[in-house]
């Protein structure tokens, strides 16, 4: 199981995104946010390829097909976070924290 909290920034919303993974092939994925654009998931587990999310192109494959459709904002780091959860769920890769810092 991997569980990742985003704090996105300006907005100010925190999203929690769980995965598990019983066939390291096959992720649950439950999303639980503030923000209005994954707010309707409410917990409800999502069922994902693994191998399709996380090897594919930026921008394709079933994370980001599913969350575009409600999420308006391109630089939302949400659906990069779900990829990452899944990526640790699955052992496809490494538990490490990832950190954006905007300097201006």
């Amino acid at each position: 199981m991997s569980k990742v909290i985003v704090r996105a920034g300006v907005c100010g919303f925190t999203t929690e995104i769980n995965v598990e993974s019983e066939d390291s092939m096959t992720a649950k994925v439950s999303i639980s946010s503030q923000c209005p654009a994954y707010a309707h998931f409410d917990g409800e587990p999502i069922e994902l390829d693994a191998y399709e999310c996380c090897f594919g192109k930026v921008g394709e494959g079933g994370v980001y097909e599913l969350l575009s459709e409600t999420c308006l904002h391109a630089a939302c780091p949400v659906p990069s976070a779900v990829l990452k959860a899944v990526e640790v769920a699955c052992g496809l890769a490494l538990p490490a924290d990832v950190s954006m810092t905007i300097e201006k």
